[in-house]
């Protein structure tokens, strides 16, 4: 499992006891490289200075925050707590160089993706014509930066009555897809439109998945924290995507 995680010899999760009894070897002497500390408020001022003492040595001392941050890219929204928000670990500053260039590759991006699929989007629109007539495009109200809202647009894969009885999650299998909106949906050319809100602002290329507003009232009465998401735009692909089935269910 250690070998599963990239993280070569992850001793323990420590708890508050006394660290002098612990005969570790030099990190560099194969010893343990890396500790996870599951509280350092807890730790007494022995216990701080040893692993002051063993850090310069070479071992990583780390957070369970951190380690998952570090090894799985990733981390159980649960483990974040609330003074953590407070001491600013999840602020993103704006205004910055870092942001101006993401920017800058982001219009750049999006206007060529645009030009270069223009023929693929006609074609793809002539097709849900055929399949299922108009309207070719549809919008919904989705939550971006700072939770403000806004029209997200895509090609409609889904029948035109596919919402008469409200807001639902979609995902593969879903019998109210289209014939074409299936083909669409596997290849991802449904989301192209979505291209004209990176170029506007309102998107970026990378980050989370726009919610709807009905659906994140429930989705933030389950899952902690979970509007820190709105810290950052929201964006046409991400790590989630990436890495997760399609999001159609709270699990997911």
């Amino acid at each position: 499992m250690q070998q599963e995680l990239g993280w070569s010899r992850l001793q323990a999760i420590l708890q508050p006891v006394d660290l002098s009894h612990y005969a570790w070897s030099d990190p560099g002497q194969g010893g343990p490289t890396g500790l996870v500390v599951e509280s350092f408020d807890s730790l007494q001022q022995q216990q701080v200075q040893t692993l002051l003492h063993w850090q310069t040595r070479g071992l990583t001392v780390l957070s369970p925050v951190g380690w998952c941050e570090q090894v799985l890219q990733r981390f159980p929204p649960g483990l974040v707590q609330s003074q953590d928000l407070l001491r600013g670990q999840f602020t993103a500053p704006r205004g910055s160089i870092h942001k101006r260039l993401k920017r800058f590759g982001e219009v750049l991006v999006s206007g060529v993706l645009l030009v270069s699929t223009a023929s693929l989007l006609l074609t793809a629109a002539l097709l849900i014509k055929l399949d299922d007539g108009e309207p070719i495009f549809y919008d919904q109200w989705r939550s971006g930066l700072d939770g403000q809202p806004f029209k997200v647009w895509k090609l409609r894969s889904l029948r035109v009555d596919a919402e008469n009885a409200g807001a639902q999650w979609s995902g593969r299998g879903d019998p109210r897809i289209t014939r074409i909106g299936t083909f669409l949906r596997v290849t991802r050319i449904d989301e192209l439109p979505q291209l004209w809100a990176v170029l506007t602002g309102t998107m970026s290329l990378i980050g989370p998945r726009p919610e709807r507003p009905e659906i994140e009232q429930d989705l933030e009465r389950q899952i902690p924290h979970y509007r820190l998401r709105h810290l950052i735009r929201p964006g046409l692909s991400g790590w989630a995507q990436a890495n997760n089935p399609y999001g159609a269910n709270l699990k997911d």
